[in-house]
């Protein structure tokens, strides 16, 4: 069980490794509405080895992962283009060190050594190995692994590889969830075809009438079903700019 205590000593020692902003969600934005559909997906994330967020830029992908932070046990990264494979293996330990505080010394082990092959694909896939099997030995519940922003990354690189490995080889408990810009940088037929796979795109993300009501009422003060339905035409459902319409 991780009690509070040892939750804030293990942040205590990944904030002398990683940027906290990397390993933490980003703070809630004040003013939004409840999006009870969207929010009870974390339920179907938790039964499904891989969740796919594909989506431009506004669609609201880092807010809804945000909200599944609060509502599930999750591990948090954000990628970064300029991520190497030894610095996201150690922030992706520190990451995951959060919520599974036993994860111990082995991980930050295999960090360093990556293994000693030159080729980085193949060092990638020794350390998703290492990972995978000491997260086989220590998570023994369902834990959410969110990476956001992938689109950083360079989609044939070591990073994706070992994003790619933890997927695969990870314990049955590990569900991990993707989201940035672009499709899934690596192959997923086979977990489609299995059932493993969840994929969320801008149609599911975008604001239904009802919650453009809802928003626009909230902010404006309930001005009714014409202006909301008018917000909802122009800006096509898309978060961003309903919200810039509200605020217009």
């Amino acid at each position: 069980m991780v009690t509070p205590g040892i939750l804030a000593l293990t942040l205590v020692r990944a904030m002398e490794r990683a940027p906290i902003a990397r390993i933490l969600p980003p703070s809630r934005v004040s003013g939004l509405i409840s999006r009870p559909r969207l929010l009870g997906l974390v339920e179907t994330a938790l039964q499904r080895r891989l969740t796919t967020m594909v989506a431009e830029a506004g669609f609201g992908k880092s807010t809804l992962l945000a909200s599944w932070w609060d509502a599930a046990p999750c591990a948090w990264y954000t990628a970064d283009a300029g991520d190497d494979l030894s610095t996201m293996g150690r922030r992706l330990f520190d990451a995951l060190q959060l919520r599974v505080p036993d994860l111990g010394g082995d991980v930050t082990n295999a960090v360093d050594s990556g293994g000693l092959e030159a080729d980085q694909l193949a060092r990638a896939d020794t350390l998703a190995s290492r990972m995978a099997e000491t997260l086989h030995a220590h998570v023994t519940s369902d834990l959410l692994l969110l990476v956001d922003d992938v689109q950083a990354l360079d989609a044939s690189g070591p990073c994706v590889r070992l994003i790619e490995g933890l997927c695969r080889h990870g314990p049955a408990k590990l569900h991990v969830v993707l989201s940035g810009r672009r499709a899934t940088p690596f192959p997923v037929e086979r977990l489609r075809g299995q059932g493993q796979l969840l994929e969320l795109g801008g149609s599911d993300l975008a604001f239904t009438r009802a919650e453009v009501r809802e928003l626009v009422g909230a902010r404006l003060g309930a001005p009714g079903d014409r202006v909301a339905a008018h917000v909802h035409r122009v800006a096509g459902g898309w978060p961003a700019a309903v919200i810039l319409a509200t605020e217009a």
